[in-house]
């Protein structure tokens, strides 16, 4: 178990496996980071509660990341990612993430990062129903990666990135 008393926790490792809880409550709610380049499993609590009425409920963010295999989407031109080169995110059957607020309409946000894999699957799971407690927003983050040095998929340079951002497209 880990307190926060309404302060930041922060996690960045190879593998994270929360068991216990990881407390970041207090008067106004805090933050839980958790970064796994290889996973992050919850099968303890992540506490980021604010007591004071009208105070917002805390934020939990987790992420992980993949490793190209060299190849490219055929359609779009990232990097493929395959199952086995991804950390996943895992909530277990006994995970709980409460980020209420002071008051039910003043709830916090949770934020799962993980990367677009090659066959469209997001590696993120849940082990029950409802882990996710008090929340206002929950977003869901796939990421996929642009390199200007990958090789074009069947030489066609709209499917490259160049460097450049057009917002236009």
């Amino acid at each position: 178990t880990a307190s926060g008393g309404g302060s930041a926790v922060n996690a960045n490792a190879s593998v994270i496996d929360i068991e216990g809880t990881i407390n970041a409550s207090g008067s106004a709610a805090g933050e839980i980071q958790l970064y796994g380049r290889n996973g992050v499993t919850v099968n303890g609590s992540l506490l980021a509660i604010s007591r004071l009425p009208e105070q917002m409920g805390g934020i939990v963010s987790i992420g992980t990341a993949g490793t190209s295999d060299g190849t490219v989407n055929p359609t779009y031109g990232y990097e493929n990612v395959q199952p086995g080169n991804a950390g996943s995110i895992t909530f277990g059957p006994k995970a709980v993430i409460n980020v209420s607020g002071g008051s039910a309409d003043v709830g916090g946000t949770v934020s799962l990062r993980a990367p677009l894999l090659a066959n469209g699957d997001v590696p993120i799971s849940f082990g029950n129903n409802a882990p996710i407690t008090g929340a206002r927003r929950v977003s869901l983050v796939p990421y996929a990666v642009w390199s200007t040095d990958d090789v074009l998929p069947n030489g066609d340079l709209a499917k490259h990135f160049d460097g450049l951002i057009d917002p236009a497209g």
